[in-house]
């Protein structure tokens, strides 16, 4: 049996998005209990230029992770980023200084993390943004949603999950 190399997310949209099947999550770069900056960031950054090197095209980030210090770590390894090169990040969620994970789903919440993973992932547009329950709130409902579609009428991101 033959595993495909590719996978395409919304195959039977008018925008689909064909991506190397192995992509990376950056959640464990991070610090202790995903905080802060990693014990050792000189190996982060390497980690992040070997994955593209070895043909990743798909990271998994998100603002939240150790307080945007994945999207510091993102671009501080690959910007210029390769044209080929899907970041596709999570909002929904958010930090206390206590380290515990709050619900972070309402419509200016959602408009302000697209901002901020805009903002430290230096870039225009943000391929995919995938929408995360947190803290047993559940995922935020299509009226939240639609609610914050500005940020896609002004082309913040392009696709949506």
């Amino acid at each position: 049996m033959s595993i495909p190399k590719t996978i395409t997310i919304a195959a039977k949209s008018s925008h689909p998005l064909t991506v190397n099947r192995l992509g990376y999550g950056t959640m464990r770069l991070t610090g202790e209990g995903i905080y802060g900056e990693p014990p050792n960031r000189p190996e982060a950054l390497q980690i992040l230029k070997q994955a593209v090197k070895s043909g990743v095209n798909f990271i998994d980030t998100a603002d939240y992770y150790g307080e945007d210090v994945t999207n510091r770590l993102i671009y501080e390894a690959l910007y210029p980023y390769p044209s080929d090169l899907v970041i596709c990040t999570k909002v929904g969620g958010a930090r206390k200084p206590d380290k515990s994970w709050i619900s972070f789903n309402r419509p200016e919440n959602l408009r302000s993390s697209i901002d901020n993973n805009l903002r430290t992932l230096k870039q225009e547009q943000i391929t995919l943004v995938h929408f995360r329950a947190i803290g047993g709130e559940g995922a935020p409902s299509r009226n939240r949603w639609m609610r914050c579609s500005s940020c896609k009428r002004k082309a913040k991101y392009g696709m949506s999950g």
